[in-house]
């Protein structure tokens, strides 16, 4: 939740009244109120706990995070469609895993609903972001979605999304990509997750108080601090033996099913 100090402030669902220039107004009387208050580091937020012994927590960001351009944050809601892909870099992830879960640091969570929400992941080769156009997502992998309904957070601090596992071979990058189209109206306040300022481009977005297909994105060096659920991935292996009837006669092509009771 977002603390003034007039008391709390929630989301409100709002229609298209006010022209975006108008909107961007309100929005950079907004910035400036937040640029006067001090920037409380992420470490004060520390990661929830991981829920089995597999599992580890990783951060791919600066804790000593910048709000400076939230507009391409992968939940900004203050237009009707949203659309960001963000590159996380092989060498940020350090390893072969399998991905379980990924986590977002809020500053400001009003709790706005988001319909239509996907987040997708595209491997690529890039170490930074080509410009001009989005990177095709006709062959990423769908993790999560949900057509209606969706807040991603209620609280600032991290918030955790529990995705379908994704096997990361750790032979390139990754692009996390989360879009969403709320049909007629837009949210106000919106979310705001803490930042990291890359070396080059990091993040491509586009939002617009329009229903999908996104125009051409703009562009940014700042990209989410993502949190990433991990377990160890174990390489495939090759099982050889025997198999034998209960009277000890070998069986000649067998098939053998390992389950797994976890």
């Amino acid at each position: 939740m977002f603390f003034l100090a007039s008391g709390i402030v929630l989301a409100d669902e709002q229609s298209s009244n006010l022209s975006e220039s108008q909107k961007i107004a309100i929005e950079k009387a907004d910035m400036a109120a937040l640029n006067g208050m001090p920037i409380i580091s992420a470490d004060n937020f520390p990661a929830p706990l991981v829920t089995n012994e597999r599992e580890s927590f990783l951060e791919i960001g600066d804790p000593g995070t910048t709000l400076t351009n939230y507009s391409s944050g992968s939940f900004y809601d203050y237009y009707h469609s949203h659309r960001s892909q963000m590159l996380y870099k092989a060498s940020e992830f350090g390893e072969p895993m399998l991905i379980t879960k990924l986590a977002w640091n809020f500053y400001q969570a009003p709790g706005g609903i988001l319909n239509n929400f996907t987040i997708k992941i595209i491997e690529v080769d890039d170490d930074f972001l080509t410009t001009g156009a989005w990177y095709d997502d006709a062959d990423a992998t769908v993790v999560f979605e949900q057509a209606s309904g969706f807040a991603p957070a209620n609280a600032t601090g991290w918030n955790v999304i529990d995705i379908d596992d994704y096997v990361y071979t750790g032979q390139k990058n990754l692009i996390i990509q989360s879009e969403h189209a709320n049909p007629g109206f837009y949210n106000y306040p919106y979310y705001i997750t803490y930042r990291t300022y890359g070396s080059g481009t990091r993040a491509l977005y586009r939002y617009m108080d329009a229903q999908p297909p996104f125009s051409s994105p703009y562009s940014s060096y700042n990209y989410d601090n993502l949190g990433v659920y991990w377990e160890e991935l174990v390489p495939p292996a090759t099982l050889q033996g025997f198999v034998y009837t209960t009277a000890g006669t070998p069986i000649q092509g067998a098939q053998v099913q390992i389950v797994d009771f976890n």
